[in-house]
């Protein structure tokens, strides 16, 4: 029997040697990206009130997905390349960058970049902790990370809306982003100690980036996303048909192999038989469940931005 496949591994388990500094740290990268992703729901109608830009709202939210997706995906080839602590400083410091200029925007065009540079640093970092649970942990600790780092990811997301609520009744939405921005830093100083892992040594010319398939994504990304708010249905069915077929496109020809990611393999979880296109698939079910949320109208963002006229949101 294997050790995964061993006897019950007690919760206290975690809080032995350093794994619990690990595991926070982990979980707090899951925790800026979670609550950041959906903390747009009650900030940004209040930014559009003061910096305009409504036409171009819904870049806020394509991007802040587009950079997750694929800076999630090319991450473990990076992790590969640099090591995981350099990885997650990389990713905590876009992510700052972008708090930092969507609390500073003074127009939409800033804003969106801003989304864009979040969405990079916290899909690396969501990347990073999935990583990371079968780097820095034994085996038989596997199944108890995943599952603190899941609970982790509900309540975020749960919280995202009350902070960017909290900040908007204080009449500061800016002070949600650069208070997530400060959350970060933090992430930055302690990455650095805390995920270094002695054992792995850094490869930087193991692996190449996908480059073809990481543009098929993009764009599949894009097209999704983008037919939650078209206004012609017809339109909006045959882009979102053609962005599940490029994103069905970009998971071909993937080999069917054992991973290993100590011998350089971008996957975690190497004693499982996944395939790239699986586990890619596994990190892009959250966000397609968002893109078909705006494909059938239901974000609550638009009732208020849009002044009441959309009178089919609950």
């Amino acid at each position: 029997m294997s050790e995964i496949q061993s006897s019950i591994v007690p919760w206290s388990e975690l809080a032995r040697e350093d794994h619990l500094p690990r595991l926070l740290v982990l979980c707090f990268g899951i925790w800026l990206y979670a609550a950041d992703s959906t903390l747009v729901a009650t900030v940004m109608p209040a930014a559009v009130e003061e910096i305009g830009g409504l036409p171009y709202l819904s870049w806020t939210y394509t991007l802040y997905q587009l950079g997750s997706v694929v800076t999630g995906a090319v991450m473990g080839i990076w992790v590969l390349r640099t090591g995981l602590s350099k990885a997650a400083t990389i990713s905590g410091i876009s992510y700052v960058v972008g708090c930092a200029l969507s609390g500073y925007a003074p127009e939409m065009a800033s804003m969106i970049v801003g989304r864009l540079l979040q969405g990079m640093g916290g899909g690396g970092l969501v990347s990073l902790a999935f990583i990371g649970a079968s780097t820095l942990f034994p085996p038989r600790l596997w199944v108890r990370v995943i599952a603190v780092i899941s609970g982790v990811w509900g309540v975020s997301a749960l919280c995202g809306p009350l902070i960017g609520g909290y900040f908007v009744s204080a009449g500061n939405w800016r002070g949600a982003f650069w208070a997530f921005a400060a959350q970060g830093l933090v992430a930055i100083l302690v990455a650095l100690p805390l995920l270094k892992d002695p054992s792995r040594e850094e490869n930087p010319e193991f692996q190449k980036i996908p480059v073809a398939r990481l543009g098929i994504l993009s764009v599949s990304v894009l097209a999704i996303c983008q037919s939650g708010v078209m206004n012609n249905p017809s339109l909006a069915i045959g882009l979102w048909i053609v962005g599940v077929s490029l994103l069905i496109l970009s998971q071909t020809g993937c080999r069917k192999r054992k991973p290993d990611f100590s011998k350089g393999n971008a996957q975690p979880f190497h004693h499982f038989r996944i395939r790239v296109g699986d586990a890619l698939s596994l990190f892009h079910g959250d966000h397609l469940t968002y893109c078909l949320w705006s494909f059938f109208d239901a974000h609550p963002l638009w009732c208020r931005a849009s002044g009441g006229r959309v009178h089919h949101c609950s």
